[in-house]
């Protein structure tokens, strides 16, 4: 019996120590399951750090800095339209400042060698420019002819000398010629077909001046009129050009200078 009862005892206490063994393998095995992530302290004196709060209102940039909003990309001027694209605006040049001119009084005379004109009302005087390169070539005397904000441009009037042009053969003719050359049509016929040629004596000049109007280069509806006046100091050349309208409203003032010519010094 007392053998028996030591041997029930010694199979109790084996049962005990694999259940305590049991219990500490598990307890084991779920630490190593799911470790606590340490937390770190925060040092003395130094707040923990949060993040920062979301802008409420826009701050000013710094003066230079481009723009932050998103802009839409931008294409080169002329370039065809592309949805979710702009095109530039051309870059224009500055308008150049138009020449000082200065009103003429009434009766004032445009002195010429061997001749005088006299300059009618209206027209406003220009200075005119010496090119150094060709100073024989320089403008005598250079005129603008408007009638106010409603002419998009004037009608220049220019008055050049040629002295080494007097014994010129055909001279007349050969001016006349380059200047309905400088003419096109629009129906193709010669400019020499629809001149008006009229030719007058004032004073000790003979004058012949042609009404032309067509297109010139790129510009349409474009009118002149130029006068040679013979003088035996050789010719000098009267020529008006601009818009065809404006030539033709300005075209009896023109003629008055024109017919004004007087013998000079």
């Amino acid at each position: 019996m007392i053998a028996e009862r030591n041997r029930n005892r010694g199979l109790g206490m084996r049962a005990v120590t694999w259940i305590l063994r049991g219990a500490a393998i598990a307890a084991l095995a779920g630490g190593c399951a799911k470790e606590p992530t340490p937390t770190q302290p925060p040092s003395a004196g130094k707040p923990a750090a949060t993040a920062p709060a979301p802008r409420t209102q826009a701050e000013p940039l710094p003066p230079g800095h481009p723009p932050a909003t998103p802009t839409e990309p931008v294409l080169p001027p002329g370039h065809p339209v592309v949805p979710g694209f702009t095109t530039a605006s051309p870059a224009t040049k500055p308008a150049a400042a138009p020449a000082e001119t200065v009103p003429v009084p009434l009766g004032t005379k445009t002195a010429l060698e061997g001749i005088t004109l006299t300059i009618p009302e209206g027209w406003r005087m220009q200075p005119a420019k010496t090119d150094s390169k060709f100073p024989d070539m320089a403008p005598k005397a250079v005129f603008t002819l408007t009638t106010g904000e409603s002419d998009k441009e004037p009608v220049m009037v220019r008055v050049t000398h040629f002295p080494a042009m007097r014994d010129m053969p055909n001279m007349v003719e050969e001016n006349l010629k380059r200047w309905y050359e400088s003419f096109t049509q629009p129906d193709g016929r010669p400019t020499s077909e629809t001149a008006v040629v009229e030719t007058f004596e004032a004073g000790p000049c003979r004058i012949t001046f042609a009404e032309v109007r067509g297109t010139v280069g790129p510009q349409i509806d474009q009118g002149m009129i130029a006068a040679i006046i013979e003088h035996p100091k050789g010719p000098f050349f009267v020529k008006a050009m601009g818009p065809a309208a404006g030539v033709q409203r300005w075209k009896p003032s023109i003629v008055a200078y024109l017919k004004s010519a007087q013998a000079g010094e």
